[in-house]
């Protein structure tokens, strides 16, 4: 399980994979789950 990889609580992780899935970053697995339709992927970002 992916939260269980990264250490993170389930219910934090499953909602960032839903946020993933709305914004097309992410697309539906055969078992249910995001999975990232990419090789690489970079994040550009500013926080202030």
């Amino acid at each position: 399980m992916l939260a269980h990889r990264v250490g993170r609580d389930v219910r934090r992780v499953h909602g960032d994979v839903a946020v993933l899935l709305d914004l097309g970053l992410s697309v539906q697995g055969r078992l249910g789950g995001g999975v990232g339709p990419f090789a690489t992927g970079r994040i550009d970002m500013e926080l202030r």
